[in-house]
């Protein structure tokens, strides 16, 4: 089965990010709405509507909708030049981390199976986000407390991995993506920098 979707984790210089990110929200989109494990849409990302953590996680109850319910949201960057694309992608940076994976980006499985079940702001249900270093502050304190409540990173990866059907690279790419996630918030923590996560359907 071959990846046909990228997880970038990016910690970048407030200019940069910003008019990566600029980029990222003018280019095609597929935002699904989020739904409950009963897989009943419960929440449109796209619409503008306010997300509100807490009653989401009330919903949620730390359950997540099975692989045959699960929606999904990714950016499209396939512009049609080959030389654009591969640019734009070195774009996210040296410091960057990207996770490959089947059926899904892995960070939109991460955001809808781990974060929104339990009342954590990452994607917020879209397809990427911007954090200014007050937002990486908060993300700093959040995750970890977030995988202590799931039961660590590795019982967190094992939940990821049974969204990337018959991938046999699946619980290890998941594992990954944890960690980039985590590299990410201390490394842009740690030198005062942006922080920008996307899922994107490979170019």
């Amino acid at each position: 089965m071959s990846a046909d979707f990228l997880s970038y984790v990016a910690p970048l210089k407030a200019a940069v990010a910003r008019k990566l990110f600029a980029e990222l929200e003018t280019a095609r989109s597929v935002v699904e709405d989020v739904v409950d494990p009963t897989g009943s849409p419960v929440f449109d990302p796209a619409s503008g509507e306010p997300y509100k953590p807490r009653r989401l996680a009330k919903q949620f109850r730390g359950k997540a909708p099975g692989p045959e319910d699960f929606a999904s949201a990714h950016v499209e960057i396939r512009t049609g030049n080959k030389k654009r694309d591969a640019a734009l992608l070195a774009s996210f940076g040296e410091d960057s981390r990207s996770v490959a994976s089947p059926n899904y980006p892995a960070i939109i499985v991460v955001d809808r199976v781990l974060a929104i079940p339990y009342g954590m702001s990452l994607l917020r249900g879209l397809p990427g986000a911007r954090f200014r270093p007050k937002g990486v502050t908060r993300l700093s304190e959040e995750w970890p407390a977030l995988l202590e409540r799931i039961g660590g990173s590795k019982k967190a990866a094992r939940r990821v991995a049974k969204y990337f059907d018959r991938w046999e690279n699946g619980e290890a790419d998941a594992n990954k993506m944890i960690n980039a996630i985590s590299h990410g918030i201390q490394t842009a923590a740690d030198a005062d920098l942006d922080l920008l996560l996307v899922g994107l359907l490979a170019p």
